[in-house]
């Protein structure tokens, strides 16, 4: 009798889910597979967490940039301001006199009412000086303020630097950071 090259196989077949059998090997595969599936769940639920805080977080944002805009419209409409650009060159104590109200506005919500500052440093901050107080603001009442710098490094002022508590390139940077630091 020949035994062909089909029986060995076979028989090394037989063997080796034996051994596999054997070893407990399907169940450890399970085991291994199941505590990553939980590990995963565990993951996705707490992203899933952090998602919903970061929608609460915005919503509130949202809700205080909107009272802010609506405190500013208020102001505008109440002192029948609305061609209040042109006083700077028309009538400058009035323009003075109307800018305070959004100066001491603004102090309140930086001295008062934030956690931290993000701001945003570009062109256009070089027009006027209330970006600029308002990181000195945040820096002298130990508010840390996160500065995107949309400027050359060159560009920014010594004293921007010292105030600001970490610069970033872009705001993909600075998500990551909060989301790191708070998250």
């Amino acid at each position: 009798m020949s035994i062909d090259a089909t029986f060995w196989v076979a028989i090394a077949f037989f063997i080796f889910f034996g051994a596999l059998i054997y070893l407990k090997i399907p169940q450890k595969v399970n085991t291994s597979l199941t505590e990553k599936i939980d590990i995963i769940k565990k993951e996705l639920k707490e992203a899933e967490k952090l998602k919903n805080e970061a929608k609460s977080l915005l919503s509130d944002y949202e809700n205080k940039l909107d009272k802010s805009k609506k405190e500013s419209r208020l102001i505008i409409e109440k002192t029948n301001s609305y061609e209040y650009r042109d006083w700077k060159d028309t009538d400058i104590k009035r323009y003075k006199e109307f800018m305070h109200q959004f100066v001491v506005q603004d102090i309140e919500s930086v001295t008062k009412e934030a956690n931290y500052i993000i701001c945003l440093w570009n062109k256009d901050v070089f027009r006027g000086a209330g970006t600029h107080g308002e990181v000195t603001l945040a820096f002298e009442h130990g508010i840390p303020v996160y500065l995107i710098s949309q400027v050359p490094k060159t560009d920014l002022s010594g004293w921007i630097i010292a105030c600001s508590t970490k610069i970033f390139d872009n705001f993909e940077e600075l998500k990551l950071f909060l989301l790191k630091k708070f998250g």
